[in-house]
């Protein structure tokens, strides 16, 4: 997923209200079709490092 549509995300799970999210569901996040080494929750848009 591109970093611009998670922040898409964020904003739309925010504007909701933000509830829990059980972040089950994540993919590969991309800048500019680099990889960031990150992943992103598909339901909420959080970022979550993949390091080590």
């Amino acid at each position: 997923m591109e970093a611009d549509d998670a922040e898409v995300l964020r904003e739309a799970w925010a504007k909701a209200g933000g509830l829990p999210c059980p972040h089950d569901s994540r993919e590969k996040e991309f800048y500019l079709g680099s990889d960031t080494s990150a992943e992103i929750c598909v339901r909420c848009g959080k970022s979550f490092w993949r390091g080590n």
